[in-house]
């Protein structure tokens, strides 16, 4: 099958030019079929399901939150495995970025992808932080010029 017409033209508008990160970002026609819907509960978008599936970037991108399958009030017989997809995840991440430390626009993402991560422990885990990716590896540091040429 081809596919070809408007719905696919945004979404290739989407992925290449308001995503930039590794995200999956709504429409903004998906915006407000997700603001219709959370309408429906007494608590709005507190109270609804989207409130965990979705996230707001600073950027003012609304993205899906995947790493919400991990969250901590659901089936106990399960939760292990949520950890253990957590751990991985943080895993992958740390991996990538140490690997990509000197591709900058790559690197980029998956700092992003750090930052997310830790985003989504702090409010699933709370006090967990063997779970976050260290903050020293999701900075940009500046060096002064003799330190650099020190190295080199």
């Amino acid at each position: 099958y081809t596919v070809f017409g408007p719905a696919l033209l945004e979404a290739y508008e989407l992925e290449t030019r308001r995503a930039v990160y590794p995200r999956i970002v709504l429409s903004e026609s998906a915006r407000a079929l997700v603001r219709q819907h959370v309408g429906y509960y007494a608590d709005g978008a507190r109270g609804s399901p989207h409130n965990g599936a979705l996230l707001v970037d600073d950027d003012g991108e609304w993205f899906v939150n995947y790493l919400d399958s991990a969250r901590l009030d659901e089936d106990p017989n399960i939760l292990p495995y949520y950890e253990r997809l957590v751990r991985r995840h943080r895993r992958q991440v740390r991996r990538q970025i140490r690997k990509y430390k000197n591709v900058r626009r790559v690197l980029e993402k998956y700092i992003w992808v750090g930052r997310y991560h830790n985003f989504v422990c702090r409010y699933l885990y709370k006090s967990r932080t063997d779970l976050r990716i260290p903050e020293r590896l999701l900075k940009h540091s500046f060096v002064r010029l003799h330190e650099e040429l020190a190295r080199t």
